[in-house]
């Protein structure tokens, strides 16, 4: 690749939306005999026509990607030759898809894998994601036991639903605004060190661990802009208790407990009830 064509790529990349820049790289892609040059400059002269004329040939330009590939697309998933969004399943596939030039502004992904992918090369392939990336939705099926580093890579992420096993320690998200995080495995002691500030909505998958929550979670420093807690699973008497009196409580609106009743809870709720006074939404834990 020359360094013209790596330049265009970052610009593009910095700013996607940039028609300016994307006619640059089309232009140089074509240069360098990259026949998916063609297919960005045919999606933009569509798109300033504002006609049909060329969809035909946009279209099979398309199909011969994702026949090459193997992978399904939608139409509303591509736009300026680009895709925009994806889902599917297998660390095969996303690697096939994430080396060709069409997923390299990609926002929104969701995918599955499976025992047969291995967590070494779930890791390999998802920091192989683009930086353009904002959404993602990660799950797993009888995976081998293990995590996965944290995805520091993707600066630009805004919401991340998963269950895969991302180990938290020390985990960093500037833009991170929603984080569903439902691994059975979640370490408490590894939100100690995250470092979250725009994180809005937080969703955990929790357990009846002995240990206490870190403390500087439960201040609230560590995800000062927190609105949304949503706890499922089971929590100990201890932990509520420990989240009644914390900063974290004071900071947010919104609080759902949506774990397994435990009698000592009632107690708990009443003898701190004017803690939650402020919440503009409470769902306590009730017997089922």
């Amino acid at each position: 690749m020359s360094s013209a064509l790596d330049s265009a790529w970052r610009a593009v990349q910095e700013s996607p939306d940039d028609v300016s820049r994307l006619e640059v790289l089309a232009d140089l892609l074509l240069q360098e005999g990259d026949s998916f040059g063609e297919l960005v400059r045919l999606e933009l002269e569509q798109e300033r026509s504002g006609g049909d004329a060329l969809s035909s040939t946009i279209e099979q330009r398309r199909s011969g990607i994702t026949s090459t590939l193997r992978h399904e697309l939608a139409a509303g998933d591509w736009r300026r030759g680009f895709v925009l969004a994806t889902t599917g399943t297998g660390a095969p596939t996303l690697e096939r898809c994430l080396e060709h030039p069409a997923f390299r502004l990609l926002r929104e992904l969701g995918w599955t894998f499976g025992p047969a992918d291995g967590l070494a090369r779930i890791h390999q392939v998802l920091t192989s994601l683009p930086r353009t990336v904002r959404k993602l939705t990660l799950s797993g099926t009888d995976l081998e036991d293990g995590t996965l580093q944290w995805l520091s890579a993707l600066t630009g992420l805004e919401h991340l639903e998963t269950d895969l096993p991302f180990n938290l320690e020390g985990a960093k998200a500037e833009g991170l605004r929603s984080l569903q995080f439902h691994t059975d495995g979640l370490d408490p002691a590894s939100l100690e060190s995250v470092w979250f500030p725009r994180l809005i909505q937080l969703e955990l998958f929790v357990q009846p661990w002995p240990e206490r929550w870190p403390t500087s979670f439960l201040s609230g420093t560590r995800s000062p802009a927190l609105k949304r807690l949503f706890l499922k699973g089971a929590l100990m008497p201890h932990h509520l208790e420990d989240l009644a009196s914390s900063g974290l409580l004071r900071g947010i609106e919104e609080l759902t407990l949506d774990v397994q009743h435990l009698s000592q809870f009632d107690e708990i709720l009443s003898d701190t009830a004017d803690r939650f006074d402020h919440l503009k939404r409470f769902r306590r834990p009730v017997p089922r």
